[in-house]
């Protein structure tokens, strides 16, 4: 009689811990999948991110060579120097560049218009563009003059002195 009370709760005992076991591994199972998961979408994710990239970089290399081309039909186009040197697409003839650039020929701009991504204004004949932010202080009505320091074109505000603004020439 002893041995069969032993037998039963031993059992008993194997039955209830493959029950706990059993019941253990169904949430273990979720817990993985959620990881598959997580894992899954992170994939995703690096792979949408990597194309991201590629057509940042595909777009950054067509604009450059836009920029190019631009530069090689602009250099020669009545302008005396360097064609696209970085930051412009040629050069004011010094007798025009004296004659109507410089501090003696301030002009007030108004408001610039924004084209292709530029903020440009017209100031004799010459089309000037920049992206700068324009300089705290400074309003579109105040006198403004257009200098060209070595190799570069420049706006200055004669208010505010020691700020300029890079331009393009167009």
């Amino acid at each position: 009689m002893k041995t069969s009370i032993l037998n039963r709760m031993l059992v008993a005992v194997v039955l209830s811990a493959a029950w706990l076991v059993g019941m253990s591994m169904p949430a273990n199972a979720q817990g993985q999948g959620q990881q598959a998961h997580q894992q899954k979408t992170a994939q995703k994710q690096q792979k949408q991110q990597q194309k991201g990239h590629a057509q940042a970089r595909q777009q950054q290399q067509q604009g450059q060579q836009q920029t190019r081309a631009v530069a090689n039909n602009k250099g020669n186009n009545g302008f005396h120097g360097k064609g696209n040197n970085g930051n412009h697409y040629g050069r004011i003839p010094d007798n025009s560049c004296r004659a109507h650039f410089g501090r003696d020929h301030s002009f007030r701009m108004i408001r610039p218009r924004m084209v292709k991504g530029y903020n440009r204004i017209q100031y004799s004949g010459y089309w000037f563009g920049f992206n700068e932010p324009w300089p705290s202080g400074w309003s579109y009505n105040d006198n403004v003059y257009v200098e060209y320091v070595r190799g570069d074109y420049y706006l200055y505000n004669p208010r505010h002195s020691g700020i300029r603004i890079t331009l393009n020439l167009f």
